[in-house]
């Protein structure tokens, strides 16, 4: 009797795959540790671009770039901005070196700006994209795949991270894409993070120089300022407002006295 395998070729593929995602997963979540332990340290445009440098190592993708969006006085989102950018080719994080991406038009992507809006993360090869997007994005031979994912702070959409691989998009494991959106999360709160400590310097600066040009004093208390302004003139000379001169001299007990006066203050605010 000879023995045969009976062994479904789609198993042992999925066997097989087993080991190589647990290999992305510890990779992902490294990364993920790494990137949360810059953002809690500082909230500078150098721990961006760091986070930038990070996740274009582990994806494996040639670019990675934080746009932001540029709000008009009518509140409106019409632009975005190349906020921060890493080329792992040159080794280098100067935006300088994509001067077409410098500010983008949304009317110009509608695709791109609708699906971003709607908090949908944007995947697509690049030969898939409508012409708009692929004149934009589509310049470098490299580039097989884009990723788009929405960063939102507070609820308002502010902008998106953009990662640009040669992997196509089958090549992308789902958890790769989930954990990406975490990592975009953790942004979030880094922009969060350093637009509440701009505001809080500048109203340091705002009430030093309101201080500096009135009479008026400033106590500090950590993160707390109370601004408080100076009586004029001399304190009052209590020794001045209490006569000497008097003919009648009462003895009382201060407690019994203290007593009424609480007794006669409750009924007042009853009354």
């Amino acid at each position: 009797m000879t023995w045969q395998n009976r062994s479904h070729p789609n198993r042992i593929e999925k066997t097989t795959r087993v080991p190589q995602e647990l290999a992305v997963y510890q990779r992902y979540f490294s990364a993920l540790d790494a990137i949360t332990s810059q953002i809690l340290q500082h909230a500078d445009q150098s721990t961006l671009t760091e986070v930038m440098r990070i996740l274009s190592e582990v994806s494996d993708s040639p670019v990675c770039a934080l746009f932001l969006n540029v709000v008009q006085n009518t509140q409106q989102v019409t632009h975005c901005k190349l906020h921060v950018a890493w080329s792992s080719s040159i080794m280098s994080g100067d935006t300088h070196l994509f001067p077409e991406w410098a500010l983008l038009a949304y009317q110009a992507i509608p695709l791109l700006h609708e699906t971003l809006a709607s908090g949908i993360v944007f995947s697509q090869n690049i030969i898939d994209l409508p012409r708009a997007e692929k004149t934009l994005f589509g310049g470098f031979n490299w580039i097989n795949t884009l990723h788009c994912i929405p960063l939102f702070v507070k609820g308002r959409w502010v902008g998106f991270v953009a990662i640009f691989s040669p992997r196509f998009k089958l090549e992308w494991l789902s958890m790769e894409i989930s954990i990406l959106c975490t990592i975009t999360n953790d942004i979030a709160l880094c922009l969060m993070r350093r637009q509440a400590e701009e505001e809080a310097q500048a109203n340091q600066r705002r009430l030093r120089s309101l201080v500096g040009a009135t009479d008026d004093i400033l106590f500090e208390f950590d993160q707390t300022i109370v601004v408080s302004r100076l009586i004029d003139g001399e304190y009052f000379r209590i020794d001045q407002m209490l006569s000497s001169d008097y003919e009648t001299k009462i003895k009382i007990n201060k407690k019994e006295f203290l007593d009424c006066i609480d007794r006669a203050t409750l009924l007042v605010r009853e009354g």
